[in-house]
């Protein structure tokens, strides 16, 4: 079997496949050489640029010299500090607010003695109470309704 392979390669079956097989490394050998020649070709363009002296680099420099320092206007004064606001006393909220004098006065007068009389008794107070809401005319609104 060995022997049938190597006579297929180096031609020993038949001879019109040896020259084919000839023909085929020639190509190939061709073809090979073609493209080297156009890498070579491609490889002195660099090496030309290679070749080109370095560019000139430039450093523009200037002489720094000291010289004074700019005048500046004065710094503004602070702000004054936030004037302290008073906190003011508020009234303290009743849990019943007693009717204004003058209304309870005048409309009441007999209301007013029966309240006094009764301040001048702490004993009899709830009694002159309602002794005098008794006397009281009814109000407006109450009438009305």
């Amino acid at each position: 079997m060995a022997r049938r392979l190597i006579g297929l390669v180096w031609g020993t079956a038949g001879r019109g496949r040896a020259g084919r097989f000839a023909a085929l490394v020639v190509a190939v050998t061709l073809v090979h050489g073609c493209v080297t020649r156009g890498i070579a070709d491609r490889l002195q363009e660099f090496a030309a640029a290679a070749r080109m002296p370095p560019r000139i680099e430039v450093a523009y420099v200037r002489t720094l010299e000291p010289e004074a320092p700019p005048v500046t206007a004065p710094a503004p004064p602070p702000p004054p500090p936030p004037k302290r606001r008073v906190a003011r006393a508020r009234p303290a909220k009743a849990a019943s607010a007693p009717e204004p004098r003058a209304v309870a006065a005048a409309s009441e007068p007999a209301a007013a003695e029966t309240v006094a009389a009764a301040a001048s008794e702490p004993a009899d107070m709830t009694e002159a109470l309602a002794a005098a809401a008794a006397s009281a005319p009814a109000p407006a609104s109450a009438a009305a309704s």
